[in-house]
């Protein structure tokens, strides 16, 4: 049976109050079956979304959330059904009253025991921050992105280069979320006030809106294929990641990098002359070379640097997705060029009037016509050769 948040701690509640047995297996079951299987899972899962607002201290949109959940889905006035979700409000809006640590302890404990892993705002930016900063790119002939090599380099120098980068990067990421796949849009990840995976996998968050009102949402994810997305289900936070909407390869080959340039220069010789290091390894070993060097610090101006860095994560877009789709998405290519996959066309738009970045894709060949490398033309003239089924995903 589903173990659900909150259940358990409200039925000794409801021991304490001398409830017989038969009484407290009806109220918890009609908590259980409040929302309809019709319903948005974010609300069917409103009882998980209630201790992940307690747990983040968020006690007065917990009791909103409940009146809102009772408007949308309770039964006739007096019912027992009715009775029920009232006792459990009311038990809820005591411990509002009186929240203290030992609640708290009490609330993630709850979280924990129904097998649902909780993050909040600074354990997301702890998880994403170092993701961030270690995803080093090392492969190709391109510049390469050694972020192993550059925290090491701003450490020894006392400069937070490294540091701004990771904020800025995060500020930028976004997720899907919605109460439903056809509703969900992108939100900022540093927006989320909480995070939860239920032990079914769904991933369920509340969010802070653009007027700073709490919205409870379900986290769903692209599925590499065209522009189409389904639920995130996730084992574990390890299933979700970053993907670069804008290929870093891309960003790495156009850009003007000279000084990341000389950094690519010292991993790359590190690499030759130590074939079987990789990874961080391979990075630390080539800083040890720079480090010994006659070279050392002047060579690598981190001013400039800093700039760069920063200039990669102007020209990039970020969000959350599932590990699966980020091993097999085809979204992401210049605009100015056409790759064709059997009927399809595929083009990415790097930047729409609004500046926000547009994808098109799944594009027939009639399409082909109306780009002609202008994107005015191309998104005005769209519909009007029949591509009225062009999904479009918007940053």
């Amino acid at each position: 049976m589903k173990h659900y948040p909150l259940l358990d701690e409200f039925t000794l509640e409801l021991l304490n109050q001398n409830l017989t047995g038969g009484s407290i297996l009806s109220y918890t079951s009609y908590l259980r079956t409040f929302v309809p299987d019709s319903a948005p899972k974010v609300d069917q899962n409103y009882l998980t979304i209630v201790a992940l607002a307690l747990s983040a201290k968020k006690g007065a949109f917990a009791l909103q959330y409940l009146d809102d959940i009772q408007s949308k889905y309770g039964v006739v006035a007096g019912s027992k059904k009715q009775s029920a979700f009232n006792a459990f409000k009311a038990w809820i809006a005591g411990i509002v009253a009186a929240f203290n640590n030992k609640a708290l302890a009490s609330v993630k404990a709850s979280l924990a025991s129904s097998g649902i892993e909780a993050f909040s705002q600074s354990n997301l930016y702890a998880k994403m921050g170092s993701r961030i900063i270690t995803q080093s790119r090392l492969s190709g002939d391109k510049i390469w992105l050694p972020l192993v090599f550059i925290q090491k380099f701003c450490n020894d120098q006392q400069r937070n280069s490294h540091i701004v980068f990771k904020q800025t990067v995060y500020d930028k990421l976004k997720v899907l979320a919605g109460d439903d796949v056809a509703s969900s849009g992108h939100i900022d990840v540093k927006d989320i006030v909480s995070l939860a995976i239920t032990d079914e996998g769904m991933v369920f968050c509340i969010y802070a809106g653009k007027e700073g009102n709490l919205i409870p949402a379900q986290i769903f994810t692209p599925t590499g294929e065209l522009n189409k997305r389904d639920e995130m289900v996730a084992g574990s936070i390890s299933d979700i990641v970053i993907d670069h909407v804008t290929p870093i390869d891309r960003t790495l080959r156009l850009l003007a990098l000279p000084e990341l340039e000389k950094i690519t220069t010292f991993v790359k010789a590190a690499k030759a002359a130590n074939r079987g290091l990789t990874g961080k390894d391979l990075e630390e070993q080539a800083f040890d070379d720079f480090y010994n060097s006659s070279l050392y610090p002047g060579h690598i101006d981190l001013d400039d640097l800093e700039s760069e860095l920063m200039s990669i994560v102007d020209d990039s877009h970020y969000r959350l997705v599932h590990s699966d789709m980020n091993s097999s998405k085809s979204n992401v290519i210049d605009y100015k060029e056409f790759y064709k996959d059997g009927d399809d066309y595929y083009a990415f738009i790097a930047e729409a009037d609004s500046g926000q970045s547009v994808i098109y894709q799944d594009l027939k060949q009639n399409c082909l016509s109306v780009f002609n490398g202008n994107k005015q033309a191309f998104i005005a003239g769209k519909k009007a050769v029949g591509c009225v089924n062009v999904p479009i995903d918007i940053l």
